[in-house]
């Protein structure tokens, strides 16, 4: 799978783009979303910032804010791997007042776990911490054990970071 992505790397790209021009926001930001697994693994934060914002001009043009819950939280980790943290944070605050407005747990919680993530490569480890319990407690709600793992080891570091080790360690053995 990874090598067809990578193969047709070029031409995804250009789908989105011309989903958007062609009037079909869903598959626009579909394809953005679901490719930030493949952008991350591979670190093409340039490609998955460039789809997310056509996904996102795509979505807003159709009043679509489910949609544009999901698209903003993609990007604003596609921000925090690009290092232009503020930006991510902008979009992150923004995705998890929609998907809080639309009843959205897991997307709120993947909005939080990215946004702690932010904090926390600010040097803000209290915040981050505050974001990262947040979307465990979302987490758990939904029954999503690997996001669970995910921010579990985020808290880890978080923590370690914070001078917590044994704190940390707690969060690591959870995960």
């Amino acid at each position: 799978a990874l090598d067809w992505l990578e193969a047709e790397r070029a031409n995804l790209l250009t789908a989105a783009g011309q989903a958007a021009g062609h009037g079909l926001p869903a598959i626009t930001w579909q394809l953005a979303v679901y490719l930030d697994t493949f952008y991350d693994l591979r670190c093409y934060t340039a490609d998955w910032v460039m789809t997310h914002e056509i996904a996102l001009s795509a979505v807003r043009r159709a009043g679509d804010h489910r949609a544009e819950a999901w698209v903003l939280g993609s990007l604003g980790f596609g921000l925090v791997q690009q290092e232009r943290f503020h930006d991510a944070i902008a979009c992150l605050n923004q995705a998890i007042a929609l998907h809080a407005e639309a009843g959205g747990l897991r997307g709120r919680a993947n909005a939080l776990n990215s946004l702690g993530s932010a904090y926390g490569e600010l040097g803000d480890m209290d915040v981050a911490v505050g974001h990262l319990h947040q979307a465990l407690s979302l987490r758990r709600r939904c029954g999503d054990a690997y996001g669970q793992a995910m921010s579990l080891t985020n808290l880890a570091v978080a923590y370690g970071m914070k001078g917590e080790a044994g704190v940390g360690l707690g969060h690591a053995e959870q995960a």
